[in-house]
C-alpha cells in the first residue's frame, strides 16, 4: 500500500488535492496502478500532485521531488514520514536512476533498484559512507580499510533518516552515532545511558575510545584498521599488535595480545577501573583512572601512589610480557609481574639492586603485591611459607613466616631483623631487596656475612636463628623463638672452628654483640663484649652495687685468633678453642649451654675442665680446676692465692701469685 506523509513544506497545492491526499494515506499500501509508469525504469510510477511528483516503487512509496524547492526526499516506511534528502536546488533527475547525484548537501547519492538500497558518498572526496536498505531499514556503513565492504551498522526496521546529518541516531543495537561530517568521523554512545564510547575516523581508519575520567577522546587502534565496529562484542584487531572486544553488560573494553591471543588488559569505562590478566583478573590500580591505552609501552598513574607500564619484547620463538609498577612520588622502580604463561611471578628490585629479585613462586596471579595486604613467597619456612606485605608509606616490606620477620627498607637498602623493635636488628645497609632469610649467606658489607636458617640445638626448643659469618668462619648465632606464652625472646651464641656454643644471654639488648660494647644480662650475670680489630670476646663479672655495664670488670677472654683462652692477666689458660661446654660430638649442632660457671678447656673427651665461679657477695673471684675425681684447686684473683682441696680439707698452696703457678 502506498503510505503518503505530509511534507514540512508543501509549496502550495489545491483544495482537490488535498483531499485526495488525505484519501490514499488511509487506503491499503499496495495501491495497484497508482500513478504513471516511468518511461524506462521497470517497477516505477510517479504521480504529480500539490507541486510535487511522487515516485513509487513496485505501488510503494519512495521518493518525491518539490518542484518549487528543488528538493528530494525519500519515505521512511519505518518512521512513517517523508525525510529530507538533499538540499534546495537538486537537479529533478531521477534519483534512482543508478547515477550519483548531487545533494547539494555535502553528500551524493545513488540508488539501487537491485538492493532497494540508497549509498551516500562525501561531495568533497567521493568516498562512500553509508548506505540505507529501504526494504529492510537497515543502515551500513562504508568500510574503506577492511576490505573494502559494507559493514552493517544498525538493527533491521530502522528510520530512514540520514545518519550522516549530524544528529544522533538510535541504531536499535544498543547503539547510538553521530556523524561528524568536518572530521569525518563516526561516534557511538549507548542508548541506555547516553554515554560516549566510541569514534571510528573514515579517512584515517582510526578508532578512539571515549574517556570519562580526563581528556574526551584517546586514540585505541593504529590508522588503517576495519570499520568493522569494536563495541560489537566481537573480537577485532586494532593493530599494534593487540585485538579488542566490548563486553556491552559489563562496559568493559578487553584488549588481548593478536600474536597469541591471550587475553592481557580490561578497562571498566563506568568505574573507570583497569583490570589485568595473569592467572586471572585482577584489578590493576583504583577507579577513576583514564582509559588511556594502560598497554601502550608509557607510564600511566593508577593510583595515588602507583604508576604503570607494560613492555612487550619480542623475541624468536617467544614473547616476553611484563607489567612494570613504579613509585608516582619517587619514581622509584619497584615491582614487575611476568605474564609469560611459563611464569607469571613478581620480581622487586632496589636502588641497590642489580638485577630483578624474585618474590612470588611461578604461576601466581597478577593481583598488585604492593597492595598491602600479605602475598605469598616462592621461600618456605617450617612446613610454612614466607608472606611478603609491603607498605607504601614507609617504602618498606615485611617478610613472615611462623612469627619470625624481616623487613627491608627499599630507600635505605637496610634490612632489619624483628627483635621487639624493627630497629633493633639492623642487619646492614644499603643491601639488595633479594630475600635475607632465604637459607643462603649473604653479604652484610660490615664485614659480615648472614645465613637465616634452622639449626639443630643440645639445649632448649630453638627453631630459627642467624648465623653471622667471618672470613668464611661462623662466629656468632641470635636464636629467635617463640615460648609457650607466645612471648619472642632472642639469645646470642658463640662457636668457634669446632662447632661450640655460648648462651646465658637472658637480654640480648638492642644493639649488635658486635658494636664494640659491653652487652649481656641483667646486674649480677655475665656480660660480654667483641673486639673486631683483634677478634676475641671478653667476658665480664658484674662487680656487686654497680648495675651499669660500664662497671663490668673484664674477667675472661677468648681469642679465635689463637683458638686460646686468657684470664684477666692476659694469661692463656687453655688453647683448645672451645667457646662452650659439651661433648662436641656433633659438629653440626650448636651448644647453647652455659649456666654462668662452666666453661670446658679440655680436649672432647679429655675430662679437663675449668670451673668459673662469681661470687657476687664478695670481690672474689675464682678459678677452679679439676684433674681428678674429689681434687680441685681454687685459685682467687683478689690477692692470688692459690688452694687445694682434697675432698676433705682446704689448703692454702701459694699467695700472690699467677694464675698459671698450679700448672
Amino acid at each position: 500500500m502506498i503510505r503518503l506523509g505530509f511534507l514540512s513544506r508543501w509549496g502550495g497545492g489545491s483544495a482537490a488535492v488535498l483531499a485526495f491526499l488525505l484519501t490514499i494515506m488511509c487506503v491499503p499500501e499496495t495501491l495497484m496502478a497508482a500513478g504513471t509508469p516511468v518511461p524506462g525504469y521497470s517497477g516505477w510510477t510517479y504521480l504529480d500532485s500539490g507541486g510535487s511528483t511522487w515516485y513509487f516503487y513496485d505501488n510503494y512509496s519512495r521518493f518525491s521531488y518539490n518542484n518549487s524547492t528543488d528538493k528530494w526526499y525519500a519515505y521512511d516506511q519505518y518512521g512513517k514520514k517523508w525525510q529530507t534528502l538533499s538540499a534546495a536546488g537538486a537537479s529533478s533527475s531521477y534519483i534512482f536512476d543508478g547515477k550519483a547525484h548531487d545533494l547539494i548537501n555535502g553528500w551524493k547519492y545513488v540508488y539501487s533498484n537491485s538492493a532497494q538500497t540508497g549509498n551516500w558518498a562525501r561531495t568533497d572526496t567521493g568516498a562512500a559512507r553509508f548506505a540505507y536498505n529501504f526494504a529492510t531499514g537497515r543502515w551500513y556503513d562504508y568500510d574503506p580499510y577492511g576490505g573494502p565492504t559494507w559493514r552493517l551498522l544498525s538493527s533491521g526496521g530502522r528510520s530512514g533518516y540520514f545518519l550522516g546529518n549530524g544528529a544522533l541516531n538510535d541504531l536499535g543495537n544498543g547503539w547510538k552515532l553521530v556523524y561528524g561530517y568536518t572530521a569525518d568521523t563516526g561516534n557511538w554512545a549507548r542508548s541506555d545511558t547516553g554515554a560516549a564510547r566510541f569514534a571510528y575516523n573514515f579517512t584515517n581508519g582510526l578508532w578512539s575510545h571515549y574517556n570519562p575520567y580526563g581528556s574526551p577522546w584517546l586514540t585505541l587502534s593504529s590508522s588503517g584498521q576495519s570499520a568493522a565496529f569494536v563495541g560489537g562484542g566481537t573480537l577485532n584487531y586494532i593493530g599494534n599488535s593487540w585485538m579488542f572486544v566490548y563486553g556491552y553488560a559489563g562496559d568493559t573494553g578487553n584488549w588481548a595480545r593478536s600474536y597469541t591471543g591471550a587475553a592481557r588488559f580490561a578497562f571498566q569505562y563506568g568505574t573507570g577501573q583497569w583490570f589485568d590478566y595473569g592467572t586471572a583478573w585482577t584489578k590493576l590500580g583504583s577507579t577513576k583512572n583514564s582509559s588511556s591505552f594502560i598497554g601502550d609501552g608509557a607510564w600511566h598513574q593508577v593510583s595515588t601512589y602507583w604508576e604503570f607500564s607494560y613492555d612487550c619484547i619480542l623475541v624468536v620463538g617467544a614473547i616476553m610480557e611484563y607489567g612494570n609498577w613504579r613509585r608516582h612520588s619517587d619514581q622509584a622502580l619497584r615491582f614487575m609481574y611476568d605474564y609469560r604463561s611459563i611464569s607469571g611471578r613478581w620480581w622487586q628490585r632496589s636502588a641497590h639492586d642489580s638485577s630483578w629479585q624474585a618474590v612470588t613462586d611461578l604461576y601466581q596471579s597478577s593481583s598488585f603485591i604492593g597492595d598491602g595486604q600479605p602475598h605469598s613467597t616462592l621461600y618456605t619456612y617450617d612446613n610454612g611459607v614466607w608472606t611478603y606485605t609491603y607498605n607504601v608509606s614507609t617504602d618498606s616490606a615485611v617478610w613472615s613466616a611462623n612469627g619470625f620477620a624481616f623487613q627491608y627498607t627499599y630507600g635505605s637498602g637496610q634490612w632489619d631483623w624483628e627483635g621487639g623493635n624493627w630497629s633493633s636488628w639492623m642487619l646492614g645497609t644499603a643491601l639488595g631487596s633479594g630475600f635475607i632469610g632465604d637459607s643462603a649467606q649473604h653479604d652484610l658489607k660490615n664485614g659480615w656475612t648472614f645465613d637465616f636458617g634452622i639449626y639443630s640445638l643440645e639445649y632448649g626448643n630453638w627453631e630459627a636463628g642467624g648465623s653471622f659469618i667471618r672470613g668464611g668462619n661462623e662466629r656468632f648465632l641470635l636464636l629467635s623463638s617463640f615460648t609457650s606464652g607466645g612471648t619472642n625472646i632472642q639469645y646470642w651464641n658463640a662457636r668457634d672452628d669446632i662447632p661450640c656454643g655460648m648462651g646465658g644471654f637472658s637480654d640480648v639488648g638492642t644493639t649488635w654483640l658486635w658494636d664494640g660494647g659491653i652487652h649481656g644480662a641483667n646486674s649480677g650475670e655475665w656480660r660480654f663484649k667483641y673486639d673486631y680489630a683483634n677478634d676475641e670476646l671478653a667476658f665480664y663479672a658484674q662487680v656487686p652495687g654497680t648495675p651499669s655495664a660500664s662497671s663490668a670488670t673484664s674477667f675472661l677472654r677468648y681469642s679465635w685468633g689463637t683458638h686460646a683462652w686468657y684470664d684477666r692477666l692476659a694469661i692463656a689458660f687453655s688453647t683448645w678453642g672451645h667457646i662452650a661446654v659439651g661433648d662436641d660430638t656433633n659438629p653440626e649442632i650448636w651448644r647453647t649451654y652455659f649456666d654462668g660457671s662452666t666453661f670446658s678447656t679440655g680436649a672432647p673427651g679429655s675430662g679437663e675442665h675449668i670451673w668459673i665461679d662469681v661470687t657476687y657477695t664478695g670481690p672474689s673471684e675464682t678459678i677452679t680446676k679439676d684433674s681428678a675425681p674429689g681434687q680441685r684447686w681454687v685459685y682467687t684473683y683478689g690477692d692470688g692465692t692459690w688452694k687445694y682441696f682434697d675432698g676433705t680439707y682446704w689448703t692454702t698452696l701459694a699467695t700472690g701469685v699467677d694464675p698459671n703457678w698450679a700448672r
